[in-house]
């Protein structure tokens, strides 16, 4: 038996529990592989690959290798491309790909099609994806974040269709090849950021606040002032009192900032 699966729906609900009434304590996007540790009836306990553990339906997943075992596709036809749009713009509007999803395309006729974990090809647009084997800082992928505006929050969530802060923030960094944890309170912990001083602010910094007494809310910054966070949905505000988006609240609550490493 495999001990891995591939999430074969646009996104994959973690519950904290084996039941679709349990909280989401975060999810996993189109095309991801997840390792599972156990098998209860049609649930499975997971680990992600950023350490985040629970319970996945396998109505989210499928066992299909088609990939690794070169059993449809060579390896030299196919690239993995990151899709940077609000939602891929794909020729099937009944199924929708979020923003940070890294997804296998082969060129055919001059055309673009992603590969569905069933085997189906999609023809997808240029347009919506980016060379997931190129290099990019967090400042190329900011390029495209004005695309996720008005995502409504949600608990948990870390797609196109709902983010909470730490979800948000998580997904950027991953494209850029940092793989940074889930959770407000480790993300300032990781090795993989250091303190910046407030004088020094650049895009790409994030600044954490602690609203409730702990550290509980992300940003990154797309200039020396504003930043962009998901706050009952996806929005830029900024640390400048000058501004029209000055939100007091938060700047009177931040805890520190950092930069990537």
């Amino acid at each position: 038996m495999q001990n891995y699966k591939i999430v074969d729906k646009p996104i994959a609900n973690v519950y904290k529990f084996n039941s679709f009434t349990s909280e989401i304590v975060t999810q996993a996007l189109f095309w991801e592989k997840i390792e599972i540790i156990e098998n209860k009836d049609s649930w499975n306990f997971v680990s992600l690959r950023d350490g985040y553990s629970g319970w996945v339906h396998d109505f989210y997943l499928t066992v299909n290798d088609i990939l690794d075992n070169n059993k449809i596709f060579d390896k030299n036809d196919y690239k993995w491309y990151w899709v940077v749009d609000h939602f891929a713009h794909i020729y099937n509007d009944n199924f929708k790909i979020s923003f940070g999803s890294k997804v296998p395309c082969l060129m055919l006729e001059n055309n673009l099609n992603m590969i569905h974990p069933n085997g189906l090809l999609i023809k997808i647009s240029k347009d919506s994806l980016i060379d997931s084997s190129k290099y990019f800082g967090i400042n190329k992928i900011l390029q495209y974040i004005s695309n996720l505006e008005g995502t409504p929050y949600l608990w948990g969530g870390k797609s196109s269709f709902g983010y909470d802060c730490s979800g948000l923030v998580q997904i950027i960094a991953f494209m850029s090849n940092y793989n940074l944890p889930r959770d407000c309170c480790m993300q300032i912990k990781s090795k993989q950021l250091s303190p910046v001083k407030s004088s020094n602010i650049a895009m790409g910094d994030l600044v954490y606040f602690s609203l409730s007494g702990s550290v509980d809310h992300v940003g990154i910054f797309l200039n020396e002032i504003d930043f962009i966070h998901s706050s009952g949905c996806v929005k830029i505000n900024s640390t400048s009192k000058e501004s029209d988006i000055y939100d007091s609240r938060l700047c009177d609550n931040i805890h520190d900032y950092y930069r990537f490493k």
